[in-house]
């Protein structure tokens, strides 16, 4: 489950820039990574899908996937010609500060936590929002475990068991 953010101008109202500047302005900051649209599944594949599924699929969308230390950030827009924002899924536990610095502070660009819309300090070494989520996560997971462990039956739901 990651942490979702959006990444917008610092005038909330005012776009990003056209999508090619945006693009290659990703790529200038974040070496060997490029927004691109991914290819669509085969159409024997989609029309198997509900047709709310079959749409979404087919929506234009720029994507690209960022590998830092110990964390990935999935980087997504609608593929337009003007990019209003950016949004991004964040995962694992490494520290997204300094890129989301890096790709953000040049430009003037504002990083807002989805999960209650407050704006990400980027100044520091660490991301307070990003460290909340990430106890919120742990704990989840630590809680499922343990709720696991106390289910007689939990063993039997193993695979080859």
């Amino acid at each position: 489950m990651p942490w979702e953010i959006r990444i917008v101008s610092e005038t909330a109202e005012a776009p990003l820039g056209d999508k090619q500047s945006v693009c290659a302005w990703v790529s200038e900051a974040l070496p060997g990574v490029a927004l691109r649209q991914l290819p669509l599944p085969p159409q024997e594949i989609l029309a198997s899908f509900p047709p709310a599924v079959r749409e979404a699929f087919e929506r234009p969308r720029l994507e690209t996937l960022y590998e830092g230390d110990g964390f990935t950030v999935e980087f997504y827009c609608t593929d337009a010609p003007e990019i209003r924002c950016l949004h991004a899924d964040i995962r694992g536990s490494g520290n997204p500060a300094p890129v989301l610095a890096r790709l953000c502070g040049p430009k003037g660009w504002t990083v807002i936590s989805a999960a209650d819309g407050s704006r990400v300090d980027l100044s520091g070494d660490g991301i307070s929002q990003w460290q909340g989520f990430r106890d919120w996560r742990d704990q989840a997971i630590r809680q499922l475990c343990d709720a696991d462990e106390g289910d007689p039956n939990a063993a039997a739901d193993e695979p080859g068991e």
